[in-house]
């Protein structure tokens, strides 16, 4: 009887674990997409010819899925990258300009289907950014089983220049740490860049840091696309872990066809405070047993 309670605490944790494991993989199997879509966006130039490309969209269930392509224009939505997909025309309106083939497929159960699609802008087109997406979404009541009962949708982006008379111009919003004091690292730091122009941006460039005891450091940054009228959050790490001092940051940045200069400053503090305690612990130990330490030394030397 002695052995009862804890054969009995073993066996329900062993089950609760099993029960964790199972859970784990539901939840990994709701959240694996049925759909998937390569290029999922495209960056994209008018050579005063249509211009024609291939999307790919893979079936990864175990059922056939009919897929209808539809067209969307899409606006900026929030800091974060975000798109509005919208069927209503934009001032920077693209969708009323494709052309994709097929509109409508069944692809078979983990297969893949290319889609061949055509942009044509009329020849009053505005020079500048024009933004669309081709929108693949699961026919509703096509498919029998489980695997794609639940509608679902995937989007690939296109961004398209038109050349012209267009203006280029961006400004940072804002650039600074997250915080302005760190006791470890990673550093996070926020640049905002609102685009002021007519076409998307890709700010390139990096920030560079300076400590007060020379240490230097330098970020890249990413490639993140910054539309119209919109204000991107780029994010930066520094991830180094240990840090001492002051830190003066400097944004070095590009932008446009022109390279036209994105600057900006800022700065943070650092220090390891726990560290820094253990340190001073240490000290006032060896402070207050100064003395025995003086006798200990002396002893060592002289014998005595």
């Amino acid at each position: 009887m002695k052995f009862r309670q804890p054969l009995l605490l073993g066996l329900s944790f062993i089950a609760l674990a099993m029960i964790s494991v199972y859970s784990f993989r539901l939840y990994a199997q709701q959240r694996n997409p049925a759909l998937i879509v390569h290029p999922s966006n495209f960056s994209l130039t008018y050579q005063n010819t249509p211009t024609a490309e291939t999307v790919t969209l893979d079936n990864t269930t175990d059922q056939p899925i009919t897929i209808q392509a539809e067209l969307r224009n899409f606006t900026a939505q929030g800091e974060e990258g975000g798109v509005n997909l919208t069927q209503d025309d934009t001032g920077y309106s693209l969708a009323k300009w494709i052309q994709v083939t097929p509109s409508t497929v069944t692809i078979p159960a983990r297969s893949s289907q290319d889609f061949s699609f055509t942009i044509t802008p009329p020849a009053n087109a505005e020079p500048g950014g024009h933004y669309g997406s081709i929108v693949f979404a699961t026919v509703p009541g096509t498919t029998k089983g489980t695997g794609a009962a639940v509608s679902e949708q995937v989007a690939s982006l296109i961004l398209y220049t038109i050349p012209g008379n267009t203006t280029e111009n961006a400004d940072v919003e804002s650039f600074a740490p997250n915080k302005p004091f760190y006791q470890f690292g990673p550093v996070n730091f926020s640049l905002r860049v609102k685009n002021l122009g007519q076409v998307h941006i890709q700010p390139a460039g990096q920030i560079l840091i300076k400590g007060s005891f020379g240490d230097q450091y330098v970020v890249n940054l990413q490639p993140y696309n910054v539309l119209p009228t919109a204000i991107r959050d780029i994010p930066i790490v520094l991830s180094k872990h240990l840090l001492i001092g002051k830190y003066t940051v400097q944004l070095i940045a590009t932008y446009g066809d022109t390279n036209k200069q994105l600057s900006g400053s800022t700065e943070f503090y650092a220090f390891p405070v726990e560290y820094g305690l253990i340190v001073l612990a240490v000290l006032f130990i060896l402070f207050l047993i100064r003395k025995r330490l003086g006798k200990a030394f002396k002893t060592m030397i002289t014998g005595k």
